[in-house]
């Protein structure tokens, strides 16, 4: 099937719309490396191009895909060379998505923890490239979200009931708890918990309903800790967990599944498959376990692209004017 096909029917099942793809641009990677981090917190630098990327998602039933730029993010620089370094990395994304429409989206990379440097930079994506929403780390140099200095930037997100998705980093210090694995192995799952439950915490996920908060990987461990927190810490009253937004990356195995529609809903779900970090002969096991659970025809397609294009409306304005998607396609379950 073509990019240019209108997707209906039976269709619907057979197309993805990816929301956690990642750029790693040769300068991106060249200052990441004069700053002395040689790797993406013990994980090596993938290989990565335009064509490979639009390669991968053409062979693999991807009509679209959101970009965003993974950790670390620009936090190896400081001050004037961060914020450029931003700058430069989102007018990159956003030419993508106008060279390549309607195959791409993008969410900004900000400078944080400037918080004056960032609500820039929001500005700026928002308003003058037109990006979809915004990318954030769990946490900046150990200050997760929760953390009232980030209020501006939630305060200027809620207003803007922007989407944000909040890709998983290292803590301070996390190679002494490693047990010798790299951090996407297994703490970029604890810190993407750390991150949801301190918003929860800090009273910030309930403070600032209108900004979507995407966990990534299933939500980590959430699925598991939420109940502990729910009925142990907050006395079973003010479950906002169920308000957050998750993306399925390497998390479609059915016990996974299972466990995170306990907590979430599939109209919160959408799904990723992390390029360039994951390799492309893993995509169709993970494909194949997904489309197997036992998800309603509407709940599957809705995870696999029709909450994308609900919560990203600005990626289905464009594949709708490419007369991709008719009217149906993005119907919420149940609709």
């Amino acid at each position: 099937m073509s990019h240019t096909d209108t997707f209906t029917g039976a269709e619907h099942d057979r197309v993805y719309l990816d929301i956690h793809v990642h750029v790693f641009p040769d300068f991106y990677a060249a200052a990441k490396h004069a700053a002395g981090v040689p790797d993406v917190d013990g994980w090596p630098d993938p290989t990565w191009s335009i064509e490979a990327m639009l390669q991968t998602a053409e062979a693999h039933r991807i009509t679209a895909q959101l970009l965003s730029v993974s950790s670390p993010g620009v936090t190896f620089l400081e001050g004037r060379a961060g914020e450029d370094l931003a700058r430069r990395l989102n007018e990159y994304m956003a030419g993508l998505v106008r060279d390549h429409a309607p195959r791409f989206g993008a969410m900004a990379v900000l400078p944080l923890p400037d918080v004056d440097a960032a609500l820039t930079e929001i500005a700026y994506a928002l308003d003058e490239l037109d990006m979809d929403g915004i990318g954030l780390l769990s946490n900046y140099h150990g200050m997760y979200l929760g953390d009232p200095q980030f209020d501006p930037i939630f305060d200027e997100l809620n207003r803007r009931q922007a989407m944000v998705f909040v890709h998983p980093t290292i803590p301070p210090h996390w190679d002494t708890f490693s047990v010798g694995l790299a951090a996407p192995v297994m703490e970029y799952t604890f810190d993407s918990t750390r991150m949801a439950m301190d918003l929860v915490n800090a009273g910030q996920k309930a403070k600032y309903p209108d900004v979507g908060v995407i966990v990534a990987h299933g939500g980590g461990t959430l699925p598991f800790n939420y109940q502990r927190v729910l009925k142990y810490w907050m006395g079973g009253e003010n479950n906002v967990f169920d308000t957050f937004f998750f993306d399925l990356t390497a998390t479609t195995e059915p016990e996974q599944i299972r466990a995170l529609m306990a907590l979430a809903k599939p109209d919160h779900c959408m799904m990723g498959f992390d390029f360039p970090f994951m390799k492309p002969d893993w995509y169709p096991p993970l494909q194949e376990s997904l489309e197997q659970f036992d998800f309603t025809p509407e709940e599957l397609h809705a995870v696999q692209f029709g909450n994308a294009c609900r919560w990203f409306p600005k990626v289905e304005e464009r594949l709708r004017k490419a007369g991709i998607i008719d009217d149906r396609v993005t119907e919420a379950p149940g609709s």
